[in-house]
């Protein structure tokens, strides 16, 4: 469907991911953790939430990050 769009692959991007789903303060989590092939490992940390409730999200994200240690944040993809 991309394709017929006029879309093109522009980079390949290889990982094995490694998901953990948990549940936080009522909150459900997935832990993520990637191996980047040429990159290294990161791991993500994510919470589906609406937006009238995204700062009580970020919260529960940053206090699991805490608890993993997990202390560089890095906000650029695995292309830049």
């Amino acid at each position: 469907l991309l394709g017929c769009l006029g879309y093109r692959p522009v980079a390949v991007v290889r990982k094995t991911r490694r998901p953990v789903r948990l549940d936080r303060d009522g909150w459900p989590v997935t832990v993520c953790l990637d191996e980047v092939d040429g990159l290294g490992s990161f791991v993500e940390v994510e919470v589906v939430a609406d937006e009238g409730r995204a700062e009580e999200a970020q919260a529960v994200v940053r206090a699991v990050a805490e608890e993993l240690g997990l202390t560089d944040l890095e906000p650029r993809s695995y292309l830049t």
